[in-house]
Formats: structure tokens, sequence, C-alpha cells
């Protein structure tokens, strides 16, 4: 199982960003179900809804109306990664381990976590924070056996890149 970051989620519904092609055909040539964090999709509509709200003029909120509703096309599109008890363990468990970094990034480090997902993301500063290996494998890649199982996670658009 692969899951996008908002980062990549957000390029995903743009269909103007300059990497959206790219990024729509190497999601087309992956063998693993790709799924979308319920935590991404709750980013996105939290930036829409307050652009909208931000903006008085109606015409100025044609835009950001626009690409509401084009986040909103695109879930009925794809498959979306749900909060679960397993997940909201991994995030306490992260917690415990004092990882300093963003709550939504903990929640979707925490849903990658408790599937055994890849994660694809252009955050490599905060998701290398993350133990990856202890789910998985519950070994420290580092010091475990040569090829040991573990999660890792995709830098932009692709390259693979391991979490230790």
């Amino acid at each position: 199982m692969i899951l996008l970051d908002t980062d990549h989620f957000s390029v995903l519904t743009d269909s103007r960003h300059r990497q959206h092609a790219q990024l729509l055909d190497k999601l087309e040539r992956v063998s693993d179900d790709v799924l979308i964090p319920v935590v991404s999709v709750e980013e996105q509509l939290r930036a829409w809804l307050a652009q909208i709200h931000r903006t008085r003029n109606s015409r100025e909120q044609i835009y950001p109306y626009d690409r509401l509703l084009r986040l909103l096309e695109t879930l009925g599109e794809w498959e979306v990664a749900r909060w679960t008890d397993d997940a909201a363990d991994q995030l306490e468990q992260l917690r415990r381990a004092r990882i300093r970094i963003g709550t939504q990034d903990l929640k979707i480090a925490s849903i990658a976590l408790a599937n055994d997902a890849t994660l694809l993301s252009a955050n490599l500063r905060d998701f290398h924070r993350i133990p990856w290996n202890q789910k998985v494998s519950g070994t420290d890649c580092r010091n475990g056996p040569p090829g040991a199982a573990h999660n890792r996670f995709l830098t932009p658009f692709g390259a693979t890149q391991d979490a230790c």
C-alpha cells in the first residue's frame, strides 16, 4: 500500500500543477494500492474552506470553489485510508517517543505505520524523524539482519529513500 502525503495529494487535485501528469503516470504504473490518508483530506478541505471564507469578493471565490469541487471529484476517484484504533495507537507511541513534528504529519505517519504502508511525501525533513522500522520488523534496520523488512517512504515523485 502507498499513501500520498498532503503535498502529493494537492498535486493530484491540481491538473495545472507542473508535476501533475508526471505523478499520475507514476501512480498508474505502481502495482500497490494507492490511498489518500483521511488526514490529508481534512487538511485540503480546511484549506479551501478557509480560503473561501477569507475571500470577500465573490468573483475571487471562483478559483477556491473550483479547487474545492476538484478536490471532491478526486476523492470520488481514490480510496481514502481511515483513521483507526491502530493508527491512534501508533500516534500515542510516536508521542511517547517525543517525535517532534506537526500533529497532522504525525497522524499521517501513524496511518502509514498502522497499515504497513509506504508514504509518498516531499516532506523529508519531518518524516525522516519517524522510526519507520518499528511497526514492521521491531528491529533497528541499521543493526538488524541483512534485508530486514522495514517501512520506507518515497522522496518527491517516486525516488525510493530508505527510512533508516
